[in-house]
């Protein structure tokens, strides 16, 4: 086996018994009798996860359901250290160049793909002389953080029984004008809800607002406190141990050049009004911890910092094609994947295939602003469908000198007539639809198969359900 592709799975239901004795209990998969076939299991080429149409060869199959094992022919790189959740909810750290498996309530969602972001906001923790307090204060209520720490530091609580607003804040973070940017923070109610508030000075002073409802875990844009902010919505993601990780995004307006965090508590949560003010209860309020601000449309994986902005660079996964898998005439490559409900701003790739240079490719995305799926081949488009965030799907795309075809989640697509598919290409590239790099995933990897043919329309349909 070369690189762990060069053995092909071949399915053939006439010898259950031969394959059987391969050293695996024999299973029936698309009418295909299939062996459990331990030595391609390790790697990588599990044929009760990969085994497609009937007497149809997948001679090279990633499984990225498997926490904790990339297939040896895969090159992962990234030049920093980035979080991940784990199977309990508690926020891990990966080491620089290690893979994320990542979960939501305890159920995996697939390998993490990121672009590169940085979160400007310092420390995350609310604490210390950078975050001032208004009405409220810092009181010691133990309580289990997100990244299982103890901490006695993250309840921000009434200090009188006034009814007024209690916030705390941290103040001049530098910002550009007309920029998309999001603020996120790990909130818990003790017992009450909680706002968002993002203030935007120079230029026109815009303030927008948020409210979350920390029982029901979702969240509302509010009415502006001034000014009029463009760009706005919300994210609302539950976490373990009554955690949710609440989010708003903007757009800065002309001339902005610092933007200001207000985080605190509240009762009412509506769209309407300023909801900001209540009355107090001495020692009660809302658990906060993990404060974040990136530029982008929507956030990204938890970036922790103390006395400085902190980068976590971006993830690059390629495999080469000089490999006995592949075909420079025609393929079949179909991925398995999810898109979190966090915004679908910019395109999100799923793979390209290509030979180093844009413009000659072949590559799966959604479309800036939708989660409508794109195809290109070379010149050739594809309008493939919609997906939903959130939901896992699988998609296919195939490809010869005939044409293409494309299938998402069963249903079929558009097809092209005559495209170019140059044997030239000579990498693939994972969770992003450009050489540059640029158009990252965003989102999470499950699986990818490939076929050296053009498989069928309906055979397509049958490994995309």
């Amino acid at each position: 086996m070369s690189g762990s592709f060069g053995a092909q799975v071949v399915l053939d239901p006439a010898s259950p018994a031969a394959l059987g004795a391969r050293g695996g209990a024999a299973s029936t998969i698309h009418g295909n009798t299939v062996a459990r076939d331990l030595g391609l299991i390790s790697n990588g080429l599990d044929p009760l996860l990969t085994a497609g149409p009937p007497n149809t060869v997948v001679p090279f199959s990633l499984n990225f359901m498997r926490p904790g094992w990339l297939d040896p022919g895969v090159t992962f790189t990234r030049a920093s250290t980035a979080t991940y959740t784990d199977s309990t909810g508690t926020i891990q750290t990966a080491a620089i160049n290690a893979p994320r498996w990542d979960y939501a309530g305890g159920s995996l969602r697939g390998l993490l793909i990121e672009e590169a972001r940085i979160n400007l906001l310092f420390p995350s923790v609310l604490s210390g002389p950078n975050w001032l307090a208004v009405n409220s204060i810092v009181l010691g209520g133990s309580v289990t953080l997100p990244d299982g720490a103890v901490s006695a530091t993250a309840l921000l609580a009434a200090t009188d029984t006034a009814n007024t607003v209690r916030l705390f804040y941290r103040a001049g973070t530098a910002i550009s004008a007309s920029t998309a940017y999001v603020v996120s923070v790990y909130l818990r109610a003790s017992p009450k809800n909680a706002y968002i508030q993002i203030d935007l000075a120079g230029g026109t002073g815009n303030v927008g607002i948020a409210y979350f409802d920390l029982t029901a875990g979702t969240g509302v844009v509010g009415t502006d406190l001034a000014g009029s902010v463009a760009g706005k919505s919300v994210s609302v993601v539950p976490v373990a141990n009554g955690w949710y990780r609440c989010s708003f995004a903007l757009t800065t307006g002309v001339g902005n050049t610092t933007l200001q965090v207000a985080i605190g508590p509240c009762t009412i949560v509506s769209a309407s009004g300023d909801n900001r003010s209540y009355i107090g209860v001495i020692g009660q309020g809302v658990y906060a911890w993990g404060a974040q601000v990136e530029q982008g449309a929507f956030p990204t994986s938890t970036i922790v910092t103390t006395s400085a902005a902190v980068t976590r660079a971006q993830e690059i996964m390629t495999i080469p094609t000089n490999v006995s898998w592949y075909s420079g005439t025609a393929g079949t490559i179909m991925v398995a994947a999810l898109m979190p409900p966090n915004g679908n701003n910019g395109y999100r790739g799923l793979y390209s295939l290509d030979a180093g240079g844009s413009g000659t490719w072949h590559r799966v995305y959604t479309l800036t602003g939708s989660a409508s799926l794109h195809g290109d081949i070379n010149a050739a488009g594809l309008a493939i469908g919609t997906v939903v965030p959130g939901t896992p799907f699988k998609t296919a795309v195939s490809y010869d000198a005939a044409g293409s075809d494309s299938v998402l989640g069963g249903v079929a697509g558009s097809s092209t007539a005559t495209v170019s598919t140059p044997a030239s290409f000579t990498t693939l590239r994972l969770g992003i639809a450009d050489v540059i790099p640029a158009n990252f995933l965003n989102g999470y990897l499950r699986s990818v198969q490939y076929w050296p043919r053009r498989l069928s329309i309906s055979e397509m349909l049958g490994v995309t359900i």
